[in-house]
C-alpha cells in the first residue's frame, strides 16, 4: 500500500480534489485499441504503438505539474504522438483530445482557448493532406473542442473557488489578528483602571480602618464590588460581548476621584450615543481617570461632554503637573478607538493635562 502511495505521489501533485481521476481517464485510451478488433496489426504499428504510448503516459503524468512553454510542449507532444499513430490506426484521433484537455492547465483562459483552436486547425490540415477519413477528423474535431472548453471552463470556476477560499482564510486570519488586539487592548484598559482603583480603596480604608472601622468596612466592601464587577467584565471582554456604558464609566470614575482626594466636576450634556460610540468615549473616559490617578499629582478633575449635533466631544481635564508623556498602550489604543470612528483624539499639557475625543454623531 505503501509502494502505490509513493508511486502515486510520483506521478500526480499532491491535490485532494484532483484525487485519483487522471488514471480514470486513461481508460479513453481503449479507443486506440478499437481498431485492432477488426485486423491484425504489423510489427511496425505495434512497435510504434507502444513506445508512442510510453512517451504519451510520460507527458501525461508529467503536464499536471508543468505551466507556460513547457506546457506548451508537452500539449504539443502528445498531439505530435497522435498525429504519427494515425498513419496506421484511425483511433490515434484519440490523443488530440488528451492534448486539448491539456489545455485547462494554462492559468490564462484565453490561452487555452488559442492551444485548442490550434489542435482543430491541425486536425482539419492532416486530414486534408492525407486524405484521411472523416470517421478519423469529425470525432477529433468534436470531442477536442466539446471537452477542452469544458475542462476549460471547470478550471478557471475552480481556480477561482479557490481564490474565493484564500480571500476567506486570510479575511478570518485579520479577524483572529484584530480580535486578539482587540482583547489584549480592553484587558489593559480593563486591568489597569481596576487594579488602581482597588489600589487606592485598600489605601483609604487602611488610612480609616482605626479611627472611622464603618467607613474603612464601607471602603473594603466597595473592593470587593469592584473585583467582582471586573471579573464580569473580564469574561464580557474575552467572549466579545464588552457592557461598557459610558455613564456607568462616569460614575465609576467619580468613585475613583472621591477614593484618592481628587474633585471631580462634570458638565454632562444630554446626547444620543450609537453602542459603538458609547463604548469608544467609556474606554477613553475609563483610560484618562485611570492614569490621572496615577499620574497627575492633581487635585481637580473635571469631565465635558458636548453635542454641537455634528460632532460629539469628550474632555477630561486635570491641574496636574504632567508636562511630557509617552504613548504607551493606553494612550494609544484610546486613540485606535476614537480613529475606528474617524474620530479624533487631541492631548494637550499647556495647562494641566487634557485629554479631548471627537467622534462624529450618529
Amino acid at each position: 500500500m505503501n509502494t502505490l502511495k509513493t508511486i502515486h505521489r510520483f506521478l500526480l501533485p499532491d491535490d485532494k480534489k484532483l484525487g485519483y481521476q487522471p488514471y480514470l481517464w486513461l481508460s479513453y485510451l481503449l479507443i486506440y485499441f478499437f481498431n485492432y478488433l477488426f485486423r491484425t496489426p504489423s510489427k511496425i504499428e505495434i512497435v510504434s504503438s507502444v513506445i508512442g504510448i510510453l512517451i504519451f503516459l510520460v507527458l501525461y503524468f508529467s503536464s499536471y505539474r508543468r505551466e507556460g512553454y513547457k506546457l506548451v510542449l508537452h500539449i504539443a507532444g502528445i498531439h505530435l504522438i497522435g498525429a504519427i499513430l494515425a498513419i496506421w490506426n484511425m483511433g490515434a484521433s484519440v490523443f488530440f483530445v488528451y492534448a486539448a484537455c491539456m489545455c485547462a492547465f494554462f492559468v490564462n483562459p484565453r490561452h487555452g482557448f488559442l492551444g485548442i483552436g490550434i489542435i482543430l486547425i491541425l486536425i482539419v490540415l492532416q486530414s486534408w493532406l492525407m486524405d484521411l477519413a472523416a470517421y478519423f477528423y469529425l470525432p477529433g474535431i468534436f470531442f477536442s473542442a466539446l471537452i477542452g472548453t469544458s475542462n476549460i471552463y471547470f478550471a478557471q470556476i475552480e481556480r477561482k473557488n479557490k481564490v474565493i477560499k484564500a480571500s476567506q482564510d486570510e479575511i478570518k486570519q485579520l479577524a483572529t489578528t484584530a480580535e486578539r488586539e482587540r482583547i489584549a487592548r480592553d484587558l489593559h484598559d480593563l486591568i489597569g483602571h481596576t487594579f488602581s482603583l482597588i489600589t487606592k480603596k485598600a489605601e483609604l480604608a487602611k488610612k480609616l480602618v482605626d479611627h472611622d472601622p464603618v467607613k474603612a468596612k464601607q471602603e473594603l466592601q466597595d473592593i470587593e464590588n469592584t473585583s467582582r464587577d471586573a471579573l464580569a467584565q473580564v469574561r464580557s471582554t474575552v467572549s466579545g460581548y464588552k457592557t461598557l456604558d459610558l455613564f456607568s464609566e462616569i460614575t465609576t470614575a467619580s468613585g475613583l476621584c472621591r477614593a484618592s482626594d481628587i474633585k471631580l466636576e462634570q458638565n454632562i450634556q444630554p446626547v444620543n450615543l450609537s453602542e459603538e460610540c458609547n463604548q469608544c468615549l467609556a474606554y477613553v473616559l475609563r483610560e484618562t481617570v485611570t492614569n490621572i490617578v496615577r499620574h497627575s499629582n492633581g487635585t481637580r478633575c473635571s469631565i465635558q461632554l458636548v453635542d454641537n449635533n455634528q460632532w460629539i466631544k469628550l474632555i477630561i481635564t486635570d491641574d496636574g503637573t504632567v508636562k511630557e508623556f509617552t504613548k504607551g498602550n493606553g494612550l494609544t489604543g484610546m486613540q485606535e478607538r476614537v480613529e475606528q470612528l474617524n474620530g479624533t483624539l487631541t492631548l494637550d499639557t499647556s495647562n494641566g493635562f487634557q485629554v479631548t475625543a471627537e467622534v462624529p454623531a450618529i
